[in-house]
């Protein structure tokens, strides 16, 4: 399989498993478009012991006794690889929905609440991107990244299609418009402030992925997005409070946004 310029070959000894798996395989993974491939890695399921045994480099990744769990660590597993490997395109943790031809993402780490607030704002109408990664490529546009999203609930994480929220997924890359981290605090008003571009440039490489791996790539191309989008900080309220004004600023952003106005918020 290939998926955003890293080419994957899963061998297994149990081929009706492996077809299985990867007929059940999420989108980025899933059939479909895809860039031509410009790295190569290789995985291995194998039964072991009464369960299935993921490798990759002849080292254990995963142990799974049933198959919706070695599915899920299938799926972890491609996308750490695709996201250190890919020479195409530049990986930031981020939650991303479109509004008026233009991005908005929100750098974050795990755990964060990005899910939370992409989710409402796929809920006010804006079009789903991502709910992990800002894909971006050369000229800093944002690719889709359409995982199911991963929100969570008082029974653990649960996977949720964006159309059962009402959604669709964005088809097309697209400019970055607004950048915008923001903390969850219980009541808290929304009230962001803006930071200079220097200050942006490094909120974004704490969120990078190769940051360490390709610093240089990394910089130019996140230098090139702070040339074109606002960025804001601050703490915020609950997500479904935040997010119609969210859109509304980047709706007008579509208009007066001048070239090089950037700034992004920090942790």
């Amino acid at each position: 399989m290939v998926a955003c310029g890293v080419e994957v070959a899963v061998a297994s000894d149990d081929a009706a498993l492996l077809d299985s798996l990867l007929l059940q395989l999420s989108p980025p993974f899933s059939p479909g478009p895809e860039l031509a491939p410009s790295a190569r890695q290789q995985l291995e399921l194998r039964r072991a012991d009464g369960g299935i045994v993921l490798r990759r480099d002849r080292r254990t990744v995963a142990r799974c006794d049933r198959q919706d769990h070695l599915l899920g660590a299938l799926e972890r597993e491609l996308e750490r690889l695709v996201s250190r490997e890919s020479a195409e395109l530049l990986f930031v943790h981020a939650g991303v929905v479109a509004w008026n031809d233009g991005a908005l993402v929100l750098p974050g780490r795990s755990g964060s609440g990005k899910s939370t607030l992409v989710a409402a704002l796929v809920r006010a109408g804006a079009t789903y991107y991502s709910d992990e990664f800002a894909v971006l490529d050369d000229d800093a546009r944002v690719h889709p990244y359409p995982r199911p999203l991963a929100l969570r609930t008082p029974g653990g994480v649960e996977r949720m299609r964006v159309e059962l929220l009402g959604g669709t997924i964005g088809e097309r890359p697209l400019p970055v418009r607004l950048v915008v981290l923001a903390r969850h605090r219980h009541g808290a008003p929304f009230r962001p402030e803006r930071l200079p571009p220097g200050r942006a440039v490094l909120g974004l490489l704490r969120h990078t992925v190769t940051a360490r791996k390709r610093p240089e790539r990394a910089l130019e191309i996140l230098s090139r997005l702070c040339g074109q989008a606002l960025g804001w900080a601050g703490d915020r309220g609950e997500a479904d409070d935040v997010a119609p004004l969210l859109l509304e600023r980047l709706r007008a952003l579509g208009a007066d946004q001048p070239p090089g106005a950037s700034s992004i918020m920090l942790e």
